[in-house]
């Protein structure tokens, strides 16, 4: 009898554990639509990603890492076909720099048929970080779609987006984002 007890106890127990963990792994996750959007004045934050930017010369597809330091500057690294390599455009304020090498030089300096010259002079790169925070911009001639949203520790932010112009289309898969200060 004490025997048929233990082996009672040793289901119930088995029964119990099994039943907390599908409780636990069935537990509703939640929405992405409900958490809100980060501030659009955040800084200190950093996106990597994929992006194509389709235009009457045709498509360029790149890797990119976004990140926010001050709102008065912004850096996107490129790597791929477009930044043939690596290739780093720093904002300060109104000024576009390229990094080469230690040496940091306006964007008027590069060729005018470099790719990376015809990227920022075809896209506003003062209103993208707004646009990756999932802030359209308002009153300009670009009409900018979140395609997909993703949850981020308790924030949303997109995941793919589409921003488009005359002439010119700039689609972007935002992958992995860092919500801490960046160095």
């Amino acid at each position: 009898c004490k025997r048929w007890r233990l082996i009672e106890l040793r289901v119930c127990w088995v029964l119990l554990c099994t039943g907390l963990l599908f409780a636990c792994a069935s537990q509703p996750q939640p929405s992405v639509t409900d958490a809100p959007l980060l501030p659009s004045d955040i800084t200190g934050w950093e996106v990597l990603g994929k992006a194509a930017i389709t235009g009457v010369e045709g498509s360029q597809t790149f890797n990119l890492r976004w990140s926010r330091q001050t709102l008065e500057e912004d850096r996107l690294r490129v790597s791929g076909p477009l930044g043939a390599g690596n290739t780093e455009i720093i904002r300060q304020g109104n000024t576009l720099l390229w990094r080469t090498g230690d040496q940091l030089l306006p964007i008027n300096d590069l060729p005018d048929e470099d790719p990376v010259k015809i990227l920022v002079e075809g896209v506003p790169l003062a209103l993208i970080s707004r646009w990756l925070l999932g802030y359209p911009s308002a009153g300009d001639q670009w009409q900018v779609q979140t395609l997909e949203w993703q949850r981020v520790a308790d924030w949303r932010v997109p995941k793919r987006l589409i921003a488009s112009s005359t002439g010119i289309s700039v689609k972007v898969f935002l992958q992995q984002w860092q919500l801490e200060p960046v160095k």
